[in-house]
């Protein structure tokens, strides 16, 4: 009848829009992590340089 097949509609609705809702935070999670890779390469160098500078200044001193 009339009001199972609103009742049907409505559900495919809100399936698909939770379907896509699910696809943009895959996506979102995605570029989240290849921004975390990217800066944990950055601190990396970051660390290789401060280690660096250290122990280059260790070694001015004596």
């Amino acid at each position: 009848n009339q009001a199972e097949l609103e009742e049907k509609t409505r559900l495919i609705n809100q399936v698909l829009e939770l379907q896509h809702t699910l696809e943009d935070l895959s996506a979102r999670v995605d570029a989240v992590k290849e921004e975390n890779l990217k800066l944990k390469s950055e601190n990396q160098v970051l660390g290789q340089y401060i280690e660096n500078l250290m122990s280059a200044s260790v070694f001015s001193d004596h």
